[in-house]
């Protein structure tokens, strides 16, 4: 999945509240969205397949954790850009330096 930075803001409350009638002010109030913005947005989100909506009260509520999304978004960037997993971290970790704790938190990945 390819998320554009208007479809993370709306995921991001969702995240954040749980569960949201579809007229949210929250997204107004946080993004400077007006009322048929947010829900565009809504809308556009719901037809991917990233909310779902009720009909009792329109409440919108993401279908999707924050890691699931994080995790199909950087598998289909991966898929895209290198031949494998390994090459992606063959060429991230070749160009980071990593702090002895994050090199200790990867060994603890990895085992």
């Amino acid at each position: 999945m390819q998320f554009y930075d208007s479809e993370i803001k709306v995921l991001n409350i969702l995240w954040r509240y749980g569960e949201l009638a579809a007229g949210a002010k929250i997204l107004g109030e946080e993004e400077g969205w007006k009322r048929t913005t947010t829900y565009t947005m809504l809308q556009k989100c719901i037809d991917k397949g990233y909310v779902r909506r009720s009909e009792k009260g329109f409440r919108c509520r993401a279908t999707m954790t924050r890691e699931e999304a994080q995790m199909s978004s950087v598998s289909e960037q991966i898929e895209k850009s290198y031949s494998s997993k390994t090459a992606f971290f063959k060429a991230y970790l070749s160009k980071e330096n990593l702090s002895e704790q994050e090199i200790q938190e990867l060994f603890q990945i990895v085992d």
